[in-house]
């Protein structure tokens, strides 16, 4: 072929219109590769993620366990010469967040005839020895506790208000204890703050000489300790456990179960310390100042009463009941 021939020039033409289209078609795949890498990179990050969230433990709570129920006891040794009332402490050694039963009991027949009385919480509960004019046989317990009286050891620790006496004459004596059994849940230990040390250099703040604590005036402090209902010679005893005397002037006894009520005569004063029977039934006593009679009718329902004790304001100022 010629140089500058219309053949030579036509060659020369296609080549460049193919260089031009070759250039044409690498911008169109560079578009299409950089749209659709940014499209894979967000479908490869997103799936990264999800597998990410997936590989994520779940987190569960925990429980808390529920503490299991157990059974503690404390032991109270008393002993009397004659007739009396104590106050004795029994510690469980552990605090509850609730009880679900419980009992109380003698450790120690009481002699025959005579009668143990244990207050707690509130509630009575009577022990007795083998009555020899009925030959009712001795009774130690355990006698159950009531949901009131739970409560008050939920703390572990109770004061217990410990009578004996005689049903027949002059009382005896006696040493035993008094035993007391329940089961619930404990609560945790108390929680218990480190020492406090100041930084060096520090001064440290002087502590205050405390106040003397000034000796708390005498008072009286009645309570109706025992209730005898089962004999021709029923009582209730009322003790004055306080440190001053009371004027019982005005002063009521209350029969809830037959609305009965016993006035106490004018000018009768209950010493600290002492104590009061009031009598009624076939065979009631009266020997002033200590047995006062109310009446020769018997007073107190076998089936059940509660007797109440009233100031002379008519306030209640202690109750028992059977």
């Amino acid at each position: 072929m010629m140089p500058g021939s219309k053949a030579a020039r036509y060659a020369g033409q296609g080549v460049l219109e193919y260089a031009v289209l070759l250039g044409t078609l690498a911008l169109v795949v560079v578009g299409v590769l950089a749209a659709t890498g940014t499209n894979i990179g967000n479908v490869f990050r997103r799936s990264s993620d999800a597998l990410l969230v997936q590989a994520s433990p779940s987190s569960t709570p925990e429980n808390t366990p529920t503490p299991e129920i157990i059974s503690a006891n404390c032991q109270a040794p008393v002993s009397f010469a004659g007739a009396g009332t104590l106050l004795v402490e029994c510690s469980l050694g552990l605090s509850f967040s609730d009880l679900v039963s419980g009992e109380i009991a003698l450790e120690g027949v009481p002699p025959d005839d005579h009668l143990v009385t244990v207050v707690s919480g509130g509630n009575s509960h009577l022990f007795r020895g083998r009555q020899s004019t009925s030959n009712q046989p001795a009774y130690i317990g355990p006698d159950a506790m009531s949901g009131t009286e739970l409560n008050a050891w939920l703390d572990g620790v109770e004061l217990l208000r410990v009578t004996f006496n005689s049903l027949v004459g002059e009382a005896g004596s006696w040493q035993g204890s008094i035993r007391v059994t329940v089961q619930g849940r404990p609560s945790g230990p108390a929680a218990t703050l480190p020492p406090s040390t100041p930084p060096a250099g520090a001064t440290p703040t002087p502590i205050p000489t405390p106040t003397p604590t000034p000796t708390p005036e005498p008072r009286a402090h009645l309570v109706i300790a025992e209730l005898k209902y089962w004999s021709s010679d029923e009582y209730v005893k009322i003790v004055n456990d306080g440190t001053a005397p009371q004027d019982m002037t005005g002063w009521r006894l209350l029969s809830v179960k037959g609305n009965q009520w016993y006035t106490f005569p004018a000018g009768y004063v209950l010493p600290p310390g002492g104590a009061v029977y009031v009598h009624s039934g076939l065979f009631a006593t009266s020997e002033p100042p200590q047995h006062l009679r109310w009446t020769r009718k018997y007073i107190w329902h076998d089936k059940g009463d509660t007797a109440v004790l009233y100031d002379s304001a008519g306030s209640e100022v202690s109750r028992l009941g059977y």
